[in-house]
């Protein structure tokens, strides 16, 4: 499973690199850990959905510095990580010892 993630991580970072602002890095990498974690079977967290906006990664009464979110955008980001530990941690949910091959 390492050199599986690790061999994504490269080929995610490159399109990263690749990407020509900083809003299109952000959205390249959103893309490749959503695709990382469906095609894992792992659960994602979907962050973007309430804290970007048109043009923005990160709404500007979310964060100071356009990148870290402040104690409000944290707010807005705890739906999304209890509903994924729900997911996570509720009966419905498979738990792997492994990781798919």
């Amino acid at each position: 499973m390492e050199k599986q993630v690790t061999l994504r991580w490269l080929i995610g970072l490159a399109a990263v690199l690749a990407a020509s602002s900083a809003l299109a890095q952000v959205e390249v990498k959103d893309a490749w850990i959503r695709a990382t974690a469906s095609e894992m079977g792992l659960i994602y967290a979907d962050y973007p959905s309430v804290l970007a906006n048109a043009g923005r990664p990160i709404r500007s009464d979310f964060s100071r510095d356009g990148v870290h979110p402040t104690a409000k955008g944290y707010a807005a980001m705890r739906p999304v990580a209890e509903a994924a530990l729900a997911r996570v941690l509720g009966d419905g949910y498979p738990v792997r010892a492994e990781a798919p091959q």
